[in-house]
Formats: structure tokens, sequence, C-alpha cells
């Protein structure tokens, strides 16, 4: 259901108007404003914790009383202003790495929480024209590596690749 998270270290929780990660906002036309609130336990220190909405970060809670002196845990709510179909993220970074993780760089994001407004379909061309050119960089690499175990295992990957290029050049 994507109610999911990526980390190498930072723990988050998310919720944007009662839906977690990978859930989803249908709202009427117009401004909305959204309640948000959740937290973030870590190991290691953690230099930004923000608030991400269609790739712009839209509060930042660092510099804030919610994070703890030791930057390692924070607990914080607030509420995000929206008037047009997107989603919604939050992350954990740091700067510099630690050497008290596998990864260099503290690094977690949640799934969005996807919202949407008046109807208006979650479309991004920019982002869609950004992600097949990734996929397209994948492909290449996929078609000049030589160490499948077969030509079969190989077409299987290819296939998936074919397959994810095909849903972003919808989304386009």
């Amino acid at each position: 259901a994507g109610h999911t998270m990526a980390t190498n270290g930072p723990i988050l929780s998310f919720t944007l108007a009662g839906q977690p990660p990978g859930g989803e906002l249908k709202l009427p036309a117009g401004e909305h404003t959204l309640d948000f609130s959740g937290f973030m336990q870590s190991l290691v220190a953690i230099d930004h914790l923000e608030v991400v909405h269609n790739g712009k970060v839209v509060q930042t809670l660092e510099k804030s009383l919610e994070m703890n002196t030791a930057r390692n845990a924070a607990e914080f709510s607030g509420q995000l202003k929206v008037s047009a179909s997107g989603w919604v993220v939050l992350r954990a970074w740091n700067e510099d790495s630690s050497p008290d993780l596998f990864d260099r760089f503290p690094f977690a994001t949640t799934n969005p929480v996807f919202v949407e407004v008046g109807g208006q379909a979650l479309r991004s061309a920019g982002d869609a024209d950004y992600f097949l050119r990734w996929i397209a960089r994948v492909r290449e690499q996929t078609v000049a590596n030589t160490a499948y175990n077969t030509a079969a295992e190989r077409e299987a990957v290819l296939s998936s690749i074919d397959a994810a290029a095909t849903v972003f050049e919808k989304r386009k």
C-alpha cells in the first residue's frame, strides 16, 4: 500500500491530514490548509529535517524547537496550504558523512502522501522527462551488461525497464 520509508539510519513517521505515506487525499477545488505531524529518531545527529511538497522544501524543522539539542530526535506538527494536486514527503539528511552508518551520509525519506485537488490529475511533464532520461540511461547500461546468466534473464530486466518507461510516458 506504499506506507513505507527509505532510510540508511534515521526513522521517520509522517501523516498529512491523517494520511500516512502512500495515502491519498481527495479534496474539492480551492485552497486547503492541511495539518501534518510526525517524528524522527536517529542514532546519529541529523542536519536537515524537511517537509517537501512537489519537490520544493516548504518547511524546515531542524531550525525550530521540534529538534532536540543532540539533533537525533524530533516530534513536530504544522500546517501546509495546498491548492493544486501533488505530493508531500518528510525527509531527513546530512551534509557530512557519519562513520556510525553503513552509508556515508545519513538519509531518510517517506513515501509521498498524494493530494488530489478538484479532480486534477497528478502530472508533471518535467518530472516525467527526468525519469525517462534516467530510465534510458539504465536501459543503456543493461544492454551493455554481459553478466546476465541467460538471455531470458536479460530480457526480463529489459522488459521491466520498458514497462517503467511506459508508465512515465503516460504521465507527460
